[in-house]
């Protein structure tokens, strides 16, 4: 099975909502929304333009409506998001968080490897087209995401080689 779906488990949470910054919450609640209530895009996009600004705005909600899309109809796995106003954030909606905080700070090779990770490589030029575009939109109205940290500590020279133990 691929696409979003809501998620009312209690085991996948990595943080709470509230240590989310502005833009990452802009962003969760508007994949949730969405994906809740398919009527509800004319509200999220005037909630982007009164957050970012008109022009802004509508860029945003352009390039979330089709990475939106794409994750709906192509997702290698389900990815679960929370219900609209749930006070915990998944794993899957952090990674998205990621991916738009990395194409926020120009880390390509992260935002390709996220891309990766969540859709097939028909439509991965595409996302990332659109993941650009809907980070840039974001950032010009004000909403800088935190850099994402790396997963593993800087490797130390000689750090990671085999050592046979006798």
């Amino acid at each position: 099975m691929t696409g979003l779906r809501v998620d009312p488990s209690l085991n996948r949470y990595l943080c709470p909502v509230c240590d989310l910054a502005n833009g990452e919450r802009l962003i969760i609640s508007a994949f949730r929304r969405w994906l809740h209530d398919r009527a509800s895009l004319p509200k999220i996009a005037q909630r982007f333009c009164q957050s970012l600004g008109r022009d802004k705005g509508h860029r945003a909600i352009e390039g979330f409506c089709v990475l939106f899309d794409l994750l709906a109809n192509n997702a290698r796995r389900q990815i679960s998001l929370r219900y609209p106003g749930s006070d915990k954030v998944s794993t899957d909606e952090r990674t998205l968080i990621a991916l738009v905080a990395a194409a926020q700070h120009n880390n390509h090779d992260r935002v390709a490897a996220l891309v990766r990770w969540l859709l097939p490589s028909a439509v991965q030029g595409l996302a990332v087209i659109n993941t650009l575009a809907f980070a840039a939109a974001l950032k010009e109205g004000g909403y800088i995401l935190a850099q994402p940290s790396p997963r593993r500590p800087a490797e130390k020279p000689g750090a990671g080689l085999l050592k046979a133990v006798s």
